[in-house]
């Protein structure tokens, strides 16, 4: 585990959150149920990020394993679902 790998999963985790509480947002003001189908994706993701975070720290969770390009492919695919959301 290298610092770059490291500070993507915090990315990535961190993102996914900041992200998930915006469509969580808009869900209330707007009531689009495509809203709540992003808002599942960035939960995964949330979650996913959260393992892979731990797994550099608790044994048990040490089996979940990543590599640089998932780390960037899950940055790619976050970028996108963002970018459905702002886009009308």
């Amino acid at each position: 585990m290298n610092d770059i790998e490291l500070y993507l999963e915090i990315f990535i985790m961190g993102s996914a959150l900041l992200i998930l509480i915006m469509t969580l947002i808009s869900y209330r003001q707007a009531k689009s149920h495509k809203l709540l189908i992003i808002s599942a994706a960035f939960i995964l993701f949330f979650t996913r990020g959260l393992l892979l975070f731990l797994g550099n720290f608790i044994d048990g969770l040490s089996n979940f394993s990543t590599n640089i390009f998932w780390l960037a492919f899950d940055s790619a695919i976050l970028l996108l679902i963002y970018l459905a959301i702002i886009r009308r």
